[in-house]
């Protein structure tokens, strides 16, 4: 059989932060992979594409970060969400920690695109070993039994 193309590995950005979302797209980048930012929740729900990963801030101007993470989880738009945040709140922390994981805002910029690589290099090593799978339709499906995410490409 032929070599299978490596896949690109997509990554959203979505925090009210300019100029942290930027630091995080220079950070990010590299051959194979393409970050695309947004500073609002209604422009994330409009992109067209499919994410191995999403960086989201807990609160966005117009909406909460967790629950648009949820919602694009749920609707196979991402495969997984890291939020960046500086609440210490448990109960955020607790409801963020339902969706995906949580870096503080104080690990800068190395700590969120250290743990989002960590993602990606998880979602890589899935994707291998499923070599055998049938192609997908390119979303993230979830297993509604476990509530838990499956990564077969």
């Amino acid at each position: 059989m032929g070599a299978r193309q490596k896949a690109i590995q997509q990554v959203l950005v979505v925090v009210d932060d300019l100029s942290l979302a930027m630091a995080i797209r220079r950070r990010l980048g590299a051959p194979g992979r393409t970050t695309r930012c947004v500073v609002r929740a209604a422009d994330a729900r409009d992109l067209p594409s499919c994410y191995d990963v999403g960086i989201f801030d807990t609160h966005l101007e117009d909406g909460c970060g967790i629950a648009l993470a949820q919602e694009l989880v749920a609707s196979g738009t991402i495969g997984t969400a890291v939020f960046v945040t500086d609440v210490s709140a448990s109960r955020v922390l607790e409801l963020a920690r339902t969706v995906g994981e949580c870096v503080s805002k104080s690990a800068g910029v190395e700590g969120v695109v250290g743990r989002v690589k960590e993602r990606l290099a998880a979602t890589h090593a899935a994707d291998a070993a499923d070599d055998d799978a049938p192609p997908s339709s390119g979303k993230y499906p979830t297993s509604r039994a476990s509530g838990r995410r499956s990564y077969r490409f």
